[in-house]
């Protein structure tokens, strides 16, 4: 979701990357404190100078003050049916680009449905799907492709994924949002979010010819 719009500065920002969720889950599993020790070291800037701030996604105002100051914001705090909606309507207000984790397709949805067309006019990128429930489909597919149209000059009409095992367990947070969208049915559908899929060149794939399904 973009336009030709002006995006925000970066001299105009006072921080590049915004990370919501500090308190929760997976802003404790990222070590905040941690990593600023390692940002410090390894680019040569006072510990000092990376700051953290408070926002609370029940307060909107402090979303507003908080993602005016970034120039992007990811937002770990889930489940994102439940939290996510005010973060991105903050964003989208103060022109600040925004990406989650969610896995969430009926909040990807509400997002595209109520954001969607403002954030294209005011040149704001909303994306989702950035943690592990949509990341290793999407490498492999994307890889998948490029290997087909190299070999064959073909990409594949239809690329099917399944996973046979998965190492580690399940977040607290991501139990709340696999609960959260039981039942719903995005849950049942593989084309929930079809009809609102980017349309871009790169998206396309008219004139190559398409071989069969992998």
């Amino acid at each position: 979701m973009a336009s030709t719009a002006p995006l925000p500065v970066d001299e105009e920002r006072e921080f590049h990357l915004g990370i919501l969720g500090s308190t929760g889950f997976v802003g404790n599993a990222t070590k905040l404190q941690e990593l600023k020790k390692e940002l410090s070291i390894k680019y040569g800037i006072n510990e000092q100078d990376i700051h953290t701030a408070v926002a609370d996604v029940d307060d909107y105002r402090s979303l507003v003050a908080l993602t005016q100051r970034c120039r992007v914001l990811l937002t770990t705090v889930g489940p994102y049916l439940l939290y996510g909606e005010p973060v991105a309507r903050a964003c989208v207000e103060t022109r600040t680009h925004y990406c989650d984790l969610t896995g969430e397709m009926p909040f990807v949805s509400l997002l595209y449905s109520r954001h969607g067309a403002a954030a294209k006019e005011r040149g704001v990128k909303l994306v989702s799907f950035c943690g592990f429930d949509s990341v290793p489909s999407d490498i492999s597919v994307m890889l998948i492709q490029e290997k087909a149209i190299q070999l064959t000059n073909k990409p594949c009409r239809e690329v099917k994924l399944a996973v046979r095992s998965i190492r580690g367990g399940v977040s607290g947070a991501t139990l709340a949002s696999a609960l959260n969208v039981m039942g719903h049915r995005s849950m049942k559908s593989s084309y929930y979010l079809a009809a609102n899929a980017v349309d871009t060149p790169q998206n396309r794939i008219e004139g190559l010819p398409v071989q069969p399904r992998v």
